[in-house]
């Protein structure tokens, strides 16, 4: 049998010469390159020119040598399908009879160059799953008026067809924002990390002496932070003393909690900072005296349920339904405790929960949200406010759609709405505020000295109990599965979602249509605006110094995607 000829030395080059040859752009898996390059640069916030860098040329060819790298251009256009197609995703998503709630915050950029306002959307879909998605981070481009905002609102509202389904719009207490709402005619609430803020800045002006000691800490961190030979002279006592080698934190005036933060990591380090200080001739200051140290030791224990409260509110898996039973468990914790040496902000800080937060735990949707809630029902309840709220549920059955919104004249607003309006909770301007517990950005220093425990809300979960007195068994599939429920006196745990109650409900097919869209209504929205707050921590990532060139709506189309991407592709 005669074998075939091996081939020839011109044939194996040609047949190399095939498998190497370069795509062509049209070619698919060229394409399906491209999407990828375009999707790492919006979802790790990277410069389009990082096509044109050396390594990364280097590691694309070495990967798949028959790809060829098109210039910036052409990846720019790319990234502008690649929005219009996730916009369209987007929508997709948003079911014909949802029930949003939005958050918006202003954002601009260090050197004043690019101003967004951000939307964010919030609901929950048919088979009761929590959907949270960025609709628009849009370049303001004319000042920031309450007119302006509405107007940008508005677009972002129609683009999405949500004119008559958004149920709730969270905000700072900017006044301009605060008048957008109020043109749009759309229930709004103050974002309750933002209202937590202003109760303890108010506290905090209260206390000369604790003024002395957080300026005086900060003098001190700021030494250290500017003396590298103090530094080092800090880590050898942190070591010589058995102490943890950490930093000392700097507070920022726009984040209250850092200061928090700042007094907790002092405290733990005061000696070894004492030490460096006494070995030191070369400057004047002074450590905290023994009295000081237990006025900031006071401090920290007075304010950290207040930063536990902030992290908890912000959780992305969180509803209004937890803001109720927070604030007074707040409350509750910080009435037990004695804080003698500083009794005048504790005084003040518990004023100051109670008059800003009143029109919240009075106010008839976040009462029926936590009722709602399986983790609590009617337990943070006085016993004759239930039948009011049970009452008060069971006449929203299938009853209002959320308002028409559209741009009216200020004069027109004073209608009241079942949302009882509580814009005026921050009456104050804290629109260039930031909550420090949980803006995404990466220079936030790690909560220091701190062990793990339970929040307060489980730690009290065992004192609270649901009520079970009911009243006759009302007409109606859904008042009949309501009124179990509330008979019920057994509490979900509070690590548990609180939509499982009503999605097993669903699955079992005992959940009437329009209880299905009550839970939606009730328990969609978040409890703050913090959601706005994390998109603009990519914002400042995304227009870092290799990007200062960048054009709004190129801002805009890749924060949307960097937001959006991660639970689309």
């Amino acid at each position: 049998m005669q074998s075939c000829p091996p081939p020839s030395k011109q044939a194996k080059i040609d047949s190399m010469f095939r498998v190497n040859k370069p795509w062509d752009k049209n070619n698919p898996s060229s394409r399906a390159i491209d999407r990828l390059i375009v999707q790492m640069i919006a979802v790790d916030s990277q410069p389009v020119s990082i096509v044109e860098d050396l390594g990364f040329q280097r590691l694309v060819a070495g990967l798949e040598p028959r790809y060829e790298l098109k210039s910036r251009n052409y990846y720019q256009k790319l990234i502008e399908k690649e929005y219009e197609l996730a916009k369209q995703t987007v929508k997709q998503q948003l079911p014909d009879d949802v029930e949003v709630a939005v958050t918006s915050d202003c954002w601009s950029s260090a050197n004043q160059a690019i101003a967004l306002l951000s939307v964010t959307g919030h609901f929950v879909t048919p088979d009761l799953e929590r959907k949270n998605l960025v609709l628009a981070a849009t370049p303001i481009e004319s000042a920031h008026t309450g007119e302006a905002l509405s107007n940008i609102l508005l677009n972002v509202i129609e683009e999405f067809q949500l004119n008559d389904h958004v149920t709730l719009l969270l905000r700072d207490g900017g006044s301009n924002i605060r008048k957008a709402a109020s043109l749009l005619q759309v229930p709004d609430a103050s974002c309750a990390c933002h209202v937590l803020q202003l109760c303890v800045k108010e506290a905090l002006k209260e206390g000369v002496l604790t003024q002395t000691i957080i300026k005086k800490v900060k003098g001190l961190v700021g030494h250290f932070d500017r003396s590298h030979p103090a530094q080092k002279q800090l880590q050898n006592f942190q070591g010589a003393l058995g102490l943890p080698k950490n930093r000392l934190i700097q507070n920022v005036e726009t984040r209250w909690n850092s200061s928090l933060h700042m007094l907790r990591r002092y405290n733990e380090q005061h000696a070894a900072v004492a030490a460096v200080l006494s070995a030191s001739s070369g400057t004047t200051l002074q450590a905290l005296t023994e009295n000081e140290l237990d006025i900031s030791a006071r401090l920290v224990t007075l304010l950290e349920p207040l930063d536990e409260a902030t992290e908890q509110l912000s959780r992305d898996a969180e509803s209004t339904s937890v803001l109720i039973p927070i604030i007074r468990m707040l409350l509750r914790k910080l009435d037990k405790i004695d804080f003698a040496q500083i009794s005048s902000v504790h005084r003040s800080l518990i004023n100051a929960i109670k008059s800003r937060f009143e029109c919240f735990l009075t106010n008839e949707f976040y009462q029926a949200s936590t009722a709602l809630d399986g983790r609590f029902k009617l337990a943070f309840f006085d016993s004759s406010q239930h039948e009011i709220i049970k009452d008060y549920i069971l006449q929203e059955l299938g009853s209002r759609a959320p308002p028409t919104l559209s741009v009216a004249t200020a004069a027109g607003n004073e209608e009241s709405n079942y949302y009882a309006n509580v814009e005026n909770l921050g009456s104050e301007d804290d629109s260039h505020e930031t909550i420090s517990a949980v803006a995404e950005s990466e220079d936030q220093p790690a909560r220091a000295g701190k062990t793990k425990r339970l929040s307060f809300l489980e730690e009290f979960h065992g004192i609270v109990q649901s009520s079970q007195a009911q009243g006759p068994m009302p007409a109606g599939k859904a008042a009949k599965v309501l009124h179990d429920y509330f008979a019920n006196p057994e509490l979900l745990p509070m690590s548990s979602d609180p939509l499982d109650h009503w999605r097993n409900k669903l699955r079992s097919d005992n959940l009437p249509s329009d209880l299905k869209s009550l839970i939606r209504r009730y328990l969609g929205a978040p409890p703050t605006s913090v959601p706005s707050e994390r998109l603009f921590s990519k914002a400042g990532r995304i227009y870092e110094p290799r990007r200062r060139s960048l054009k709004g709506e190129n801002i805009e189309r890749l924060l949307f995607l960097a937001s959006n991407m991660p639970q689309l592709i």
